[in-house]
């Protein structure tokens, strides 16, 4: 899909002759993100996680909100003015891959996790 701009697609997947499913797809353009540089960086841990992920950023700044994508781009929970380290309890969430948005006042950046 590289040819495509960036956007929301929905793809129909042919599973043999009577069946076939509809997914939708969102590509995005990384240079619609705005890195933070090296000092304000974000470690995500442990990652593979369980229960509880651990977030810490190195930065003046406070993160103002962190939202968890599911792999349809639906919003599975959001957390407000996260401080320098945080414990969040995802223990809610189904095992799979999902995507961490984190913004703050120098930008935003996407982040993959990944549930056991």
């Amino acid at each position: 899909m590289d040819s495509y701009p960036a956007g929301v697609y929905f793809v129909q997947l042919k599973l043999g002759s009577r069946k076939s499913k509809v997914v939708k797809a969102i590509k995005q353009n990384p240079t619609q993100i705005n890195e933070w540089s090296n000092d304000n960086q974000v470690t995500i841990y442990p990652n593979p996680f369980n229960t509880e992920l651990n977030i810490e950023f190195n930065s003046s700044q406070k993160i103002s909100k962190i939202n968890v994508y599911n792999s349809l781009g639906q919003i599975v929970c959001s957390f407000d003015e996260i401080k320098q380290w945080e414990r969040t309890n995802l223990e809610h969430l189904e095992r799979g891959i999902y995507l961490l948005k984190i913004e703050n006042l120098l930008g935003r950046q996407m982040i993959k996790i990944i549930k056991d």
